[in-house]
């Protein structure tokens, strides 16, 4: 399985932080973090079903992939989310879970 984790949606209004007066402001992203998965093999047929617990995930719209294929997400918040892992061509080559910043 490869997590790719990184990418940021950019609101530029909810992005800015400002003091009472106006006159310090700063800009702000929360980056999605993974940190669990409750499975770590599948079949490649797919269909199984991952949970993925972290944070920033209820920002939007979120396109897992495993091995590169599409998980369809079923459930969303801020904090998990589920999918079904899609169908792949072949065995995945990875011999550990990596997630990549």
């Amino acid at each position: 399985m490869l997590w790719e984790t990184g990418y940021a949606i950019h609101d530029p209004v909810t992005m800015q932080t400002c003091d009472y007066a106006g006159t310090t402001c700063y800009v702000a992203k929360t980056v999605p973090a993974i940190y669990s998965i409750d499975q770590k093999e599948g079949y490649v047929t797919g269909g199984q079903v991952i949970t993925v617990k972290g944070f920033g995930f209820g920002n939007g719209t979120i396109r897992p992939t495993i091995d590169g294929v599409e998980c369809k997400v079923l459930t969303q918040s801020a904090d998990t989310f589920t999918c079904r892992a899609g169908k792949a061509e072949e065995p995945s080559k990875l011999t550990r879970t990596v997630v990549v910043p």
